[in-house]
């Protein structure tokens, strides 16, 4: 009888470890739920608010609202990824004659993807910034940058040789010059190519949403 007893108490304990061990994993699971269902909220409102900044470049853009436009699609289609029912967003671009950079032969005239659009116009602007902080010696230790050269006037940039370099005569200053004004000519271009572009004007011909209301497809083309 007393082992009975015994047998009835411990098969009591286990019976009670099981349950307390089976609602600790029950409540665990729960939480875990529960943060999961949490995550995916809040992603799926921070998505709802790049919808809502997206849908503000529906309208005539220049091409560095363009740019932004790409960057903001590119954040959002990376933050959609894992979350269901979400796709990405496309963008296509109709340059009609334009390029972004005759001088880079970055000549695509149609962009169907935003990446394309965002690497063809880094492309320009690391170029940019490479070559306008090229330095070139004026004379003596004189240094110019080509940012600098291409913003004097030809005679401001004679006299800063002539500081720079007293022996050199007049026939020499004025081919430094020439030679100095070649030297800034690839940033003075490139320059002119990056200002174009962001000058440009693109008008909005199609935007369609999904079932839910979220925007998952634009286009523009190039009107001058």
């Amino acid at each position: 009888m007393e082992n009975a007893s015994k047998a009835l108490i411990i098969a009591s304990s286990v019976l009670i470890s099981l349950l307390i061990i089976g609602a600790l994993v029950f409540m665990f699971n729960s939480l875990r739920d529960l943060k999961t269902v949490e995550a995916s909220s809040e992603e799926e409102q921070k998505l709802a608010e790049y919808n809502k900044r997206i849908e503000t470049f529906n309208r005539r853009l220049y091409g560095s609202e363009l740019v932004s436009l790409a960057n903001l699609i590119d954040d959002y289609n990376i933050r959609q990824a894992n979350l269901k029912g979400y796709k990405p967003i496309e963008l296509t671009v109709d340059m009609k004659d334009k390029v972004i950079s005759e001088t880079l032969k970055l000549k695509t005239t149609l962009y169907t993807d935003y990446q394309k659009i965002r690497e063809d116009f880094g492309k320009l602007e690391s170029k940019v910034n490479e070559t306008k902080n090229a330095k070139k010696l004026v004379g003596g230790t004189t240094y110019l940058t080509a940012e600098k050269i291409a913003g004097m006037r030809t005679r401001d940039l004679g006299e800063t040789i002539r500081k720079a370099d007293s022996s050199l005569s007049e026939e020499e200053i004025d081919a430094k010059v020439q030679e100095l004004l070649e030297f800034s000519q690839d940033y003075t271009d490139l320059k002119s190519e990056i200002t174009s572009f962001k000058n440009s004007a693109f008008e909005m011909t199609f935007i369609d949403y999904d079932i839910n209301g979220r925007v998952k497809e634009m286009k523009f083309e190039l009107i001058r």
